[in-house]
């Protein structure tokens, strides 16, 4: 192996084993899940029903595949009107490059109240 090659690995496994060592940030929710289980959290390609809120079975069953992280999980997950999630298990990879998505810091949403007030965009910000 060359210099500049064992250089390069080197580096890597240095970088590999601090972050390995680093804190994880603590990932905190704003209640919505208790208050709103159906109304104001993830929907999209999950049956409804004719209020137009999710079916509890479809979004347990997401709940489920996503605390699993199995295939075959998410292949049960219901689905409504022809629609398939598209690489639902996008979020489980790990990033290779840089800090992965699960070392950043999210602020949890504002609460989602009523209608008249929609919930603004979480922010994420970088390492502490």
């Amino acid at each position: 192996m060359s210099e500049r090659r064992t250089g390069a690995r080197l580096s890597r496994l240095a970088s590999a084993e601090a972050l390995g060592w680093s804190p994880w940030p603590e990932h905190v929710g704003n209640g919505e899940e208790g208050d709103y289980p159906y109304v104001a959290n993830y929907g999209k390609g999950l049956p409804h029903d004719e209020v137009g809120e999710v079916r509890p079975e479809a979004y347990h069953a997401l709940l489920r595949a996503l605390a699993t992280g199995r295939s075959e999980d998410f292949e049960r997950v219901p689905l409504g009107r022809g629609v398939r999630l598209t690489n639902p298990q996008a979020g489980l990879g790990f990033d290779l490059e840089g800090r992965t998505r699960r070392r950043s810091r999210c602020r949890p949403r504002r609460a989602w109240t009523a209608p008249a007030t929609p919930p603004r965009r979480s922010s994420c910000t970088g390492w502490p």
